[in-house]
């Protein structure tokens, strides 16, 4: 989920059987963080295929980027991509971004049947023919937030512990601004990070 500026704001995929590939960037505000996550999760570290509901990010955020990479004709090889989100994001990056990458059966590089049938059990899921299987591989998503700023948070039985880490050389982070808020989004506690990141 995090990107650091070592990456130089660079997100990896790789394709295999594709033309091409739509990427759609939205971005969810700052200030609208607390209450996206309130509906929202950002995933596990193997990524999502299920989308982010529409109905609650467009409460919080806007589209900002769309566009249409082309992969070329290569088949039966897994190829290797970078896209240069800072192109699509600009300036702006202390906001969530949620990337949207897809494909349509159409821009397979599979013999697709012409005659129209049903699938069943694993086949629905695995038959590129089916539309199980575009539902099941044509979609990715990925949230990214920018930053070199790592959090740590524990919790004691009456205190509550938090640490800054910078993400990119694992050193403590003195001068952090942190703010705790509540559900309702209302600041709860702030302060500042020590010499030793706590």
């Amino acid at each position: 989920v995090f990107l650091t500026s070592g990456a130089r704001s660079r997100l990896r995929f790789a394709t295999v059987n594709v033309r091409s590939v739509r990427v759609e960037v939205k971005r969810v505000f700052e200030n609208n963080l607390g209450q996206f996550l309130q509906t929202e999760r950002l995933s596990s570290l193997q990524g999502r295929r299920e989308e982010f509901r529409a109905s609650f990010v467009n409460r919080v955020g806007v589209v900002v980027a769309e566009e249409e990479l082309e992969i070329g004709e290569q088949a039966n090889v897994w190829l290797e991509h970078e896209l240069d989100i800072s192109r699509l994001i600009g300036s702006r990056q202390r906001d969530l971004y949620l990337v949207s990458l897809s494909f349509e059966r159409e821009d397979m590089i599979y013999p697709l049947g012409t005659q129209a049938r049903w699938y069943r059990g694993d086949e629905y899921y695995q038959n590129p023919n089916s539309h199980g299987y575009m539902r099941a591989n044509g979609r990715a998503f990925k949230p990214i937030l920018i930053s070199d700023i790592g959090l740590t948070l524990k919790m004691a039985a009456d205190r509550t512990f938090l640490f800054a880490a910078d993400l990119t050389s694992a050193e403590p982070m003195p001068g952090v601004a942190v703010t705790l808020r509540s559900f309702q989004n209302q600041d709860l506690a702030s302060g500042t990070t020590g010499s030793n990141g706590m």
